[in-house]
């Protein structure tokens, strides 16, 4: 299994607080059992028993009989230990109607840890958040970061480049990696060395393990939430906001635009307005894709002005759009350090100051940091540009422009030009 220390570290810091409902939530597929596996494991290591840990997969046939509340309220209530702690996991708990009833009556239960994951938003917006009132913690999961992806092969400095051209291009899903075969060869330059002898990436099964995943979220998160079964609409509105990424938009833009550029067949019919809106509100419910709002720099008040919309994997987006690595490069790193600041923790937001736009802004506490992306500041007028944004801004916290080519010096005036590679590996 594959490291998640930042998210592991978390649960271990709740472990025992079970006045608090711990939620793990996030895209399918990103990890969510696999952090309960390692959790369970930490929990062992520790001197808990298997009997007092009691996992519960609600998507596997063997707990079909717990999809009604009570039934799983019920299996619970009789399989804890009465004089010991407990840890209950339930994983995909979204899946049984009214599950919020059997959750509040548990976490009542002094001897009863409890830990949930869900692939869907709805679930804690609509059902949890009132009837707990702030009893709940949730802790945002998504697909590999970078560093992560890299923890899983052990690379040297010279396959670290390869490597972020894989996960551009096919994304940090853990089961990607798996579909990743590297293969040295023993020399006899130094004890022990090795040198890369091929990187194999498997493109077919990596191609159909994204189609079943994409399938299973636009089935199981989008048109199950919303009762749109129509799947050629769904696809057009993401197919829309994967080659809009980094670009702001409304649902009349993409209702226009869906409409004419993203029709498939003659005879599909027009998306309207009211749709596109409930669709988007799935698709972020779902977590396929994150809004990120404006914000203005004077004043720090949002603006009313339309959002962005950022994918939850590079790798969907290049199976959507047909697998074109040379698709708005730039956007795509964009993108992904999007999605490096969120799992960072930050609060992230695009910036405005006067007639430039910051890439992002982010708030942590009371620190607040800038950030540019640019695919390259080779050239003087590229460079001149991203610098041109961060200048206008008035006060002095950290600005940076992150980029992939070469970095003519670290820095200009006090804002920092960093590798983005090294970045996003914490160097």
């Amino acid at each position: 299994m594959i490291s998640r220390p930042d998210y592991l570290n978390q649960l271990i810091s709740w472990k025992d607080k079970n006045d608090f409902i711990k939620i793990i939530s996030g895209v399918r597929r990103c990890g969510k059992s696999t952090l309960f596996q390692l959790f369970q494991d930490h929990l062992k290591k520790g001197g808990v028993s298997d009997t007092q840990i009691i996992n519960i997969n609600l998507e596997r046939a063997e707990f079909s009989e717990l999809m009604d509340w009570k039934k799983l309220h019920d299996h619970v209530k009789s399989t804890v230990l009465p004089d010991k702690m407990n840890y209950v996991f339930l994983d995909e708990v979204q899946m049984v109607p009214e599950f919020q009833k059997a959750i509040n009556s548990l976490r009542l239960e002094k001897n009863i840890d409890l830990y949930l994951t869900g692939s869907n938003a709805y679930m804690y917006s609509q059902k949890l958040s009132t009837l707990l009132s702030g009893r709940y913690i949730e802790i945002k999961m998504f697909p590999l970061s970078f560093k992560e992806f890299v923890s899983a092969f052990n690379p040297s400095k010279f396959l670290t480049p390869i490597l972020f051209d894989i996960f551009r291009e096919y994304g940090g899903f853990p089961d990607i990696a798996k579909l990743i075969d590297i293969e040295y060869q023993e020399k006899d330059i130094a004890p022990g060395a090795k040198i890369l002898d091929s990187v194999r990436v498997k493109t077919s099964e990596i191609q159909i393990y994204l189609d079943s995943l994409y399938n299973t979220i636009v089935a199981k998160d989008i048109s199950l939430r919303t009762g749109i079964d129509n799947v050629s609409e769904i696809n057009r509105i993401v197919k829309f906001l994967f080659s809009n990424v980094s670009h702001p938009t409304s649902f009349n833009n993409i209702a226009n635009v869906v409409n004419s550029e993203f029709k498939f067949f003659p005879t599909d019919k027009n998306v309207y307005v009211s749709k596109v809106q409930k669709i988007v509100d799935a698709l972020l419910e779902s977590f396929l894709f994150y809004k990120c709002d404006q914000q203005q720099l004077k004043g720090k008040e949002l603006l009313r002005a339309d959002s962005k919309y950022y994918g939850v994997d590079s790798g969907l987006r290049y199976y959507m759009l047909g697998g074109n690595k040379t698709i708005d490069g730039g956007h795509v790193l964009e993108n992904i350090v999007y999605l490096e600041l969120l799992r960072r923790g930050n609060r992230v937001y695009t910036g405005r100051v006067r007639d430039k736009e910051v890439d992002f802004v982010t708030e942590k506490g009371d620190n607040t940091m800038y950030y540019q992306v640019a695919l390259s500041v080779d050239s003087e007028e590229t460079l001149k540009r991203e610098l041109a944004s961060l200048e206008k801004i008035e006060d002095n916290f950290e600005k940076t422009i992150l980029t992939l080519g070469v970095i003519p010096q670290k820095s200009y005036r006090g804002i920092k030009i960093i590798n983005v590679v090294d970045w996003l590996l914490g160097e």
